[in-house]
């Protein structure tokens, strides 16, 4: 019976190997690791892992990163970084690189519903997004003044992982711990190809794996809330949040 082979750490800065070594230990198995066809479909059973990876709800606390974005007088509209995939929270830093107050998040409909009714400017208030993955814009509102455009605003998000290549230079951007995974994940989507006698054993320590990966990212609860409306006021069943000299109805 096929053993699973898999490193238990990763090289260079704590990361996983090189994609072409990772291709060559999830194709070995199968006996393809020299043959092109077989490197390729290892490839693409990788590049599937890779998918199911940043698919996963909610996203991995190692994958979060911050866009530092400078504001400008006049303009609310930014690009983010192109590895943005899911926001987790936005920050007003002052002149003095001080973080000065969270910002509230609004979706795209809620947004448009009060900022066609008012042309307040200021430090911003509000984020929003239309569509992340069209545009890769965020929006804030008050629209930034002069004042406001000494400060920044750092947005807080979830990296996309990008795919691999046959390559000693591709890299995936993830903890050494997340190697045993991609690699046996890889061999399951290959076996389920080329060889269904190694599926069952292949899935098995996967799902044994996914488990210990969930508990490596050490989160402390899935029921946190990313996106808080603060100022809250009810009124007859209304809430209404301050922004510039108004107010958002939600």
């Amino acid at each position: 019976m096929a053993t699973v082979s898999v490193p238990a750490t990763g090289a260079g800065f704590g990361q996983p190997r090189d994609c072409k070594s990772l291709i060559t230990t999830i194709a070995q198995p199968f006996g393809v690791q020299d043959d092109s066809d077989g490197r390729v479909m290892a490839l693409n059973a990788l590049n599937q892992a890779v998918k199911e990876l940043n698919g996963r709800s909610p996203l991995w606390e190692f994958l979060r990163a911050t866009d530092s974005i400078t504001l400008v007088d006049g303009t609310a509209t930014y690009s983010l970084s192109t590895n943005f995939n899911k926001p987790s929270k936005a920050q007003l830093i002052d002149s003095n690189s001080k973080k000065e107050r969270p910002l509230n998040y609004a979706d795209w409909e809620t947004f448009q519903d009060y900022v066609h009714r008012q042309d307040a400017t200021g430090a911003p208030e509000v984020y929003t997004f239309k569509n992340v993955f069209a545009d890769g814009k965020v929006e804030f509102y008050p629209v930034p003044d002069a004042a406001a455009a000494t400060s920044t605003v750092d947005v807080t998000y979830y990296k996309r992982l990008g795919a691999c290549t046959d390559s000693g230079s591709s890299l995936i951007s993830t903890p050494a711990e997340t190697e045993p995974w991609l690699v046996t994940r890889a061999q399951t989507i290959l076996a389920s190809i080329k060889d269904q006698a190694k599926y069952i054993m292949f899935r098995s320590e996967s799902l044994k794996l996914w488990g210990d990966l969930v508990a490596y990212d050490r989160r402390q609860t899935d029921g946190k809330f990313r996106f808080t409306l603060r100022n809250r006021n009810t009124l007859t069943g209304t809430t209404l949040i301050k922004v510039g000299s108004g107010f958002i109805i939600v």
